[in-house]
């Protein structure tokens, strides 16, 4: 095998560990998304709609959507 061959299957070799790498790492962020955007769609239902919530009537400012954690 050549050294242009060498080089030539070493760097597919990384392309496709990267690659790899990059759709695992993006994957892990969709999840942490949905579960965000899960967590502000239940959050709201239970303080607008649910019965058993507070049955806010607006959005303002003293009762926003969601609440800013510290």
């Amino acid at each position: 095998m050549s050294r242009d061959d060498r080089m030539k299957t070493a760097s597919n070799a990384l392309r496709q560990r990267l690659m790899q790498l990059n759709d695992a790492t993006a994957q892990a962020i969709r999840g942490h998304l949905e579960c965000a955007v899960n967590n502000l769609i239940a959050n709201g239902r239970w303080r607008f709609i649910d019965d058993n919530g507070p049955k806010i009537q607006r959005v303002a400012e003293k009762e926003p959507i969601m609440w800013k954690s510290v």
